[in-house]
């Protein structure tokens, strides 16, 4: 069997799929799509509290080096300030994400249970 008949009968026995497994596809995509916004909260979460032990470690070091203190503390509060960024933008999303959601899986019961 060649490359092309590989994808015209892959391509026939998609066409033939039945609805419950492109139910399975959606959930598995719902998943895929929660997770990344978890990971990138996740990540959020991370760079805050790094940005904040940064902050601390400069003001441990204000009375050795004036340099040192400034640089900890520049990146302890760039870390901050991005960590903030990302777990606000992705709280946003996921509280989006979530309402549609809910809307659409309301809309298909509904729709279900009046046929």
């Amino acid at each position: 069997m060649n490359r092309y008949e590989f994808i015209a009968e892959l391509k026939k026995k998609l066409q033939k799929l039945p609805f419950d497994e492109i139910k399975v596809v959606a959930i598995a995509l719902i998943i895929t799509v929660l997770s990344v916004l978890l990971s990138f909260f996740i990540t959020g979460i991370a760079l805050f509290a790094g940005g904040l032990a940064s902050v601390v470690a400069g003001f441990l070091v204000i009375l050795q080096s004036a340099p040192s203190t400034l640089f900890y503390i520049g990146i302890g509060l760039m870390c901050l300030g991005i960590g903030a960024a990302i777990i606000i933008a992705t709280a946003y999303l996921s509280k989006n994400c979530i309402r549609w959601l809910t809307k659409k899986i309301a809309s298909f019961v509904l729709r279900r249970e009046q046929k």
